[in-house]
């Protein structure tokens, strides 16, 4: 039974000693409570939505989140980027964004 209220993607993989190739093929694929693929195999292609945060960070934390990529895993953030490709919805209907809370702040103060 599916909640009408409840938002979630679900993907199912079988173990395998190779992460590489046990992660290049989903056995199932749920999205928002339906099957999409089974077996590696598309069953249905259907509209949803990505679910975004509007993140508040000091811009600082990008060099120092590069740096740490640098030293430990030699990968560019630029890695991360996500290029522009064609969706048959706009992105107004594809992309759904919520508020995040600022960072932190103490409710306690020192007088």
């Amino acid at each position: 039974m599916k909640s009408l209220d409840a938002i979630a993607d679900i993907t199912i993989y079988s173990p395998q000693a190779d992460k590489e190739a046990m992660f290049s093929h989903a056995d199932l694929v749920f999205k928002n409570g339906d099957l999409v693929v089974k077996n590696g195999e598309v069953q249905t292609r259907r509209n949803g939505t990505t679910q975004t945060i509007q993140a508040h960070f000091e811009p600082q934390i990008e060099r120092d989140v590069q740096a740490y990529y640098d030293r430990f895993y030699n990968l560019s953030l630029n890695n991360f980027t996500v290029e522009d490709v064609s969706f048959q919805q706009p992105d107004s209907e594809r992309f759904v964004s919520h508020a995040c809370r600022k960072p932190y702040e103490s409710s306690q103060t020192n007088h």
